[in-house]
């Protein structure tokens, strides 16, 4: 979203927004059998960083 074409970053923004809609249908899926806890840990990570680009009122203050 930073790409120096105009074109592109609109694209790239339209995408973005379109996928964090999605978002919440991804929580409640359940995990593939045999997925290991590694990917497990990550797609946690990831699903709360998600969260935070969302909705901002989750952000906690730098100490």
């Amino acid at each position: 979203m930073t790409d120096q074409n105009m074109c592109v970053r609109q694209l790239a923004s339209f995408c973005f927004a379109a996928l964090l809609r999605l978002m919440p249908l991804e929580a409640g899926a359940p995990d593939p059998p045999g997925l290991p806890q590694p990917l497990k840990q990550l797609k946690l990570k990831q699903r709360e960083f998600l969260e935070l680009l969302a909705d901002s009122s989750k952000i906690t203050d730098f100490p």
